[in-house]
């Protein structure tokens, strides 16, 4: 994130600054530009036209980022809505509800005591609302997984977890186990992120650092060997 925000700030820099340096030189000497050069001149126009609105939209994106980059746990409500980026934290939330609910059902605890403990003791998720949610409305008629199904509170694979509630000391030793798979899914999928995106990123660094060298510099080029 901080790469790509130094990318969109310098991209800004060079639109402003940059290319009406080398537009005011290819009007100097009245030359014949290729479609590209023509093109990242008109974009610069419209870049310096819009100059100070765009500037306050970079400044606001960069305060998301740096939220995002820097927030930890306070991001997860943002990321959890996100179909690919948000699936780490989907797992590590489900991660935390088994590993906080496990203990008190092994220690005994009523289910609906258990449930406020954990809603209460959660981090900020949609997981977190709807545990609290499921702990108001269950009183004992029926089925845990019935409820929070029918009324969508939390994720299938924490509905499915919950209809072993019966099992009493078993379901602790099931909610550990998939904890423990949760939080390695949580893992793989960072890294599988990082394995992505990283090269995407400067893959596309690249091919704008080219693009921009390339509509820039083959003019002066030509100048040149015109010259000579």
């Amino acid at each position: 994130l901080l790469v790509l925000l130094l990318t969109i700030v310098l991209t800004y820099a060079v639109m402003i600054w940059l290319i009406p340096m080398f537009k005011s030189v290819f009007l100097g000497f009245d030359l014949e530009l290729p479609f590209l050069t023509r093109m990242l001149i008109d974009l610069s126009d419209l870049v310096i036209l819009l100059m100070w609105p765009l500037a306050f939209g970079i400044a606001g994106l960069s305060g998301l980022l740096l939220l995002i980059a820097t927030g930890g746990r306070a991001t997860i409500m943002v990321l959890d809505r996100i179909p690919f980026l948000g699936a780490t934290a989907r797992y590590a939330t489900m991660s935390e509800f088994c590993y906080l609910l496990a203990p008190l059902i092994e220690s005994g605890v009523p289910i609906r005591q258990s449930l406020e403990a954990v809603g209460s003791a959660m981090n900020r998720s949609r997981v977190k609302s709807g545990t609290i949610k499921l702990a108001r409305m269950y009183d004992g008629s029926e089925p845990l997984s019935d409820i929070a199904s029918e009324r969508g509170l939390l994720p299938h694979e924490l509905v499915h977890l919950l209809s072993w509630e019966s099992r009493g000391a078993a379901f602790a030793e099931i909610l550990r186990s998939w904890g423990d798979m949760f939080n390695r899914m949580a893992s793989s999928h960072s890294a599988k992120i990082t394995a992505i995106l990283s090269p995407l990123l400067m893959v596309g660094i690249g091919f704008l650092a080219g693009l921009l060298v390339l509509a820039l510099f083959y003019p002066l080029v030509k100048l040149l060997n015109d010259l000579s």
